[in-house]
């Protein structure tokens, strides 16, 4: 089975807990309720171009110390001072580099005590505190920059497993059902269904559910028509469900078109609006380029007719994706990342705000995995050819 997780969006697993209750978005201003649900304007298309820095203001990342290896880093945070607190997923442990990069103290390590992580995954931020779930010890954890881990939360699991997708203003968590798909099907596309909800944590975690809503697409790889599918995965170049939150509102849309739908915390649909993005028809030549890279990364010829089977043209619909990725930024803005073919290919991203309307265009340097947005600098990992990692923070230039 394939362990589905808001991000393929890339966000974060969680085994759970409780959950009751609606996956929704916070309290919503006064303001916001005065729009009408009915209406879903277009965003304005802004010319406005943002760009970053010509080199990183910031790179944390050598040989000269173990501390400054890294190996699959989930998460990147900085704080009022200027730090950066990254999660290290490899050791299970956090990080702590002051402004210029030195490093200060680590935090964690793999074990089941306080502090301690099996599956170390972060599940949200607020201010100067880390969020951090572990689906097998069905804890959350709280991290704050300067202070360590001040408290865990366990989860018992009395209706199913939850991912956490972001927390909300209020405290809530904004979560989706995690789900296990089946490889029991027959070849060709087929999509799912994902049930999201708002999580209280306290005085027990509850969740309320507000509905259900078409999930991800997938291709499952099954020429023989065997009880089971040789493979089954996440297919990219069809629509899939992405979510997002800021404040104490959630955000839901489809990579298939350019409308997103905003609720509130109780779960109430207050506001529609529409990407400024244009429908692009699929570049054949990055297509086949994509193709070609993709099939020379696998390692069996399982693994190679899967994949060549993706890119079969009988699946591919007659547009890319509008987007693939919606990310919120420290200061309420939506970054909406365009479709690539590669993570060798430069990222575009149109950044709108609460409302809809576009502000800018910005474009991120190839290899570069944003994790965090700040309003004058974005922080990710990049990755080198051979796969080393690095934190590296760029400025804005608006």
């Amino acid at each position: 089975m394939e362990k589905l997780t808001a991000r393929h969006q890339t966000k974060f697993i969680f085994h759970s807990d409780v959950i009751n209750r609606t996956v929704g978005l916070k309290t919503l201003s006064p303001l916001f309720a005065l729009f009408a649900i009915c209406a879903t304007p277009t965003a304005v298309f802004s010319q406005a171009k943002w760009q970053l820095s010509a080199k990183p203001t910031l790179t944390i990342g050598d040989e000269a110390s173990e501390k400054t290896q890294f190996l699959n880093v989930r998460a990147t945070m900085r704080a009022s001072d200027g730090s950066v607190t990254v999660l290290n997923w490899g050791t299970r442990e956090l990080r702590q580099f002051n402004a210029t990069g030195a490093f200060i103290k680590s935090y964690g390590r793999e074990g089941a005590g306080p502090g301690e992580f099996r599956n170390m995954t972060p599940s949200a931020r607020y201010a100067d505190t880390l969020f951090i779930s572990d689906s097998q010890l069905n804890r959350l954890t709280r991290f704050v920059i300067g202070k360590g881990f001040v408290g865990s939360s366990v989860l018992q699991p009395t209706v199913g497993p939850v991912t956490i997708i972001e927390r909300l203003r209020n405290g809530d968590m904004f979560v989706h059902e995690t789900r296990y798909t089946s490889m029991e099907h027959p070849n060709g596309i087929f999509q799912d269904s994902l049930r999201l909800g708002v999580m209280t944590i306290s005085p027990s975690p509850t969740v309320r559910w507000i509905g259900n809503f078409n999930g991800w697409s997938h291709l499952a790889v099954n020429p023989k028509n065997a009880e089971r599918a040789q493979s089954v995965g996440i297919y990219q170049f069809a629509g899939n469900l992405m979510m997002a939150a800021s404040g104490n509102e959630m955000i839901v849309g489809r990579t298939d078109s350019p409308e997103l739908s905003v609720f509130a915390a109780n779960g109430t649909l207050i506001r529609k609006f529409r990407l400024a993005i244009e429908q692009r028809s699929f570049n054949e030549a990055n297509f086949a380029r994509a193709k070609v890279d993709d099939v020379a990364k696998m390692k069996t010829p399982a693994s190679v007719e899967a994949v060549t089977e993706r890119y079969n043209l009988k699946y591919r619909p007659k547009y890319e994706p509008l987007y693939a990725q919606l990310l919120t930024a420290m200061d309420g803005t939506l970054w909406v990342q365009r479709f690539r073919y590669s993570d060798k290919d430069p990222t575009e991203y149109l950044v709108v705000d609460p409302n809809g309307k576009a502000l800018a265009n910005i474009t991120v340097p190839p290899g570069v995995a944003l994790q965090e947005i700040g309003a004058n600098y974005i922080l990710g990992v990049s990755k080198d050819d051979d796969g080393v990692e690095s934190v590296v923070m760029y400025s804005i230039l608006k």
